[in-house]
């Protein structure tokens, strides 16, 4: 998915193991795991699996990675993504625009929204 190597892939595993473990990545082994190929794979499991050890990510935790991965393309659209989502949604909740942020003024927001209505009040239309 990221194309990027194993090795790399387990470089950041081990270097994060504590944060990505937090976010919902673990690692299955024993009953654990012959429960989970149960539970998850029902046919595939009558083919014959030699695996005995199974690293698997909820799906926070897949988007932990992808913000630690430096070297992946993919990696790179998906934070892209998430950061517009975030954008998205502060604007959507303080009822302006957040293109352009002022981040040393902690006041700037609500002075955003309060501009906002502000305005609308004022001439009965937003103006941009």
């Amino acid at each position: 998915m990221f194309e990027v190597s194993e090795a790399t892939l387990e470089r950041y595993i081990s270097t994060y193991s504590e944060e990505l473990k937090g976010s919902g990545y673990s690692v299955l082994k024993g009953k654990e795991l012959r429960k989970f190929k149960e539970i998850a794979s029902g046919a595939l499991m009558n083919e014959g699996t030699k695996t005995t050890i199974l690293g698997i990510f909820t799906f926070r935790a897949l988007l932990n990675l992808s913000m630690l991965l430096t070297e992946s393309d993919c990696a790179r659209v998906i934070r892209s993504r998430v950061l517009d989502i975030v954008i998205d949604v502060m604007a959507q909740r303080s009822g302006g625009h957040t293109k352009y942020i002022n981040q040393r003024d902690e006041d700037y927001l609500p002075a955003a929204c309060q501009e906002f209505s502000y305005r609308k009040d004022y001439s009965g239309t937003f103006l941009p």
